[in-house]
């Protein structure tokens, strides 16, 4: 069958024509406003101001989609930073990446710096909703992802993902007025941010929060690496395994009761190193666990390494350097702490029934010296 050069040229046109829309999909996002129905962001999508995704209405951001974030903006003078571009999610957010083509949200600044852009914030009331973000990169926001749970039965998924450069927050937890929520974290990447890495909190009563927050890693925070706070009422209930926590300004995990509120946490088989980089707070310790007017703070620490505050072993008698020495203790289930083996040879035990103190450095100098001095 033979074709005109006038028929060829509209089969090329239409060809042309689909391929340039298709690939020019993401032209149509929102990139300032209120979303009007579902939506779905793939390639780049530039936004110039807040981006509310309200209730009844879904934004799905496919695999290896950019989101970019003018820094230090907000053409809408909205939202809760109002000179700070956010991506508000009142409705549901589904952005599921993939480990070879992950979806990033960032600044469009040539050097990029913490506090960019406000952030994702999902702030819900009662009726369904959806948050679930895997292999996402999220960097130099003010707080890199918050939820926000005002009543009702919600849960939310976070796993895979990056959270880093923030000049607050990394991730942030928080239900109130009878919120009954279930947050998932998992295996998730949370570095440099100026206050805490993830923070988890529930106020009020009849308001409860379960966590699983699992083989996470958490480092230069620069207060808090964990903080699990139940306040006035609220019940939180959060098990931590597996993370790795190093580096946090103040401690490495801070579990906080207070006016009635109780907080259930359970830290296991982690790895909390080199907590109190921070100098000038008092919370220097690998493991902060306080309650205050009424509250309940009841913690499990189990078969974690924490190296933070070493204690001093001491084999009697006291005749030279090497029967005091300092060791970084591993909390195990009893009445006991279980430091390293290599200590025994050092201090001459022989297992016939040699007995040793324990004394534990009480102010910061003395951590140092323990440290500098009689670590072997």
């Amino acid at each position: 069958m033979r074709i005109s050069r006038l028929q060829f040229a509209c089969m090329a046109f239409v060809v042309i024509f689909f391929v340039f829309t298709s690939a020019t999909f993401s032209h149509s996002a929102t990139t300032s406003g209120e979303l009007s129905a579902d939506e779905t962001w793939s390639g780049t999508v530039e936004l110039t101001g807040d981006v509310t995704v309200p209730v009844g209405v879904t934004l799905t951001i496919n695999p290896g989609t950019e989101v970019v974030f003018q820094a230090g903006s907000d053409d809408t003078g909205g939202g809760e930073e109002t000179a700070l571009t956010e991506l508000i999610v009142n409705g549901s957010l589904s952005a599921l990446g993939a480990e070879s083509s992950k979806i990033t949200f960032k600044s469009d600044a040539l050097f990029p710096d913490k506090g960019d852009w406000g952030g994702i914030r999902a702030t819900w009331g009662l009726g369904a909703k959806t948050l679930d973000m895997q292999h996402c990169i999220i960097s130099n926001a003010s707080t890199g992802i918050r939820w926000h749970v005002q009543g009702g039965v919600q849960s939310a998924t976070i796993s895979d993902c990056t959270v880093e450069e923030t000049s607050g927050i990394g991730i942030y937890v928080f239900g109130e007025n009878g919120a009954d929520l279930t947050i998932t974290l998992n295996d998730n990447q949370i570095s440099d941010n100026d206050t805490h890495g993830i923070y988890t909190y529930v106020n009020g009563a009849s308001s409860t929060l379960i966590g699983t927050i699992n083989r996470n890693t958490i480092t230069n925070s620069g207060q808090y690496g964990l903080i699990a706070f139940a306040y006035t009422n609220g019940v939180s209930t959060v098990t931590a395994d597996d993370n790795d926590i190093t580096n946090s300004g103040y401690s490495g995990v801070y579990v906080y009761g207070y006016n009635y509120g109780q907080a259930n946490v359970t830290i296991s088989n982690s790895r909390i190193i080199n907590s109190g980089t921070d100098t000038g707070s008092s919370n220097l310790h690998g493991v902060y666990i306080y309650a205050n007017n009424h509250g309940v703070s009841d913690v499990d620490v189990l078969n974690n390494e924490i190296r933070t505050r070493p204690v001093l072993v001491n084999r009697a008698p006291t005749l030279y350097r090497h029967n005091i020495l300092a060791a970084y203790p591993k909390m195990v289930p009893g009445k006991t702490i279980r430091v390293h083996e290599m200590l025994a040879p050092i201090m001459s035990g022989d297992f016939d029934g040699d007995a040793v103190q324990i004394h534990l450095p009480a102010t910061q100098e003395a951590v140092e010296d323990a440290k500098k001095m009689t670590l072997p």
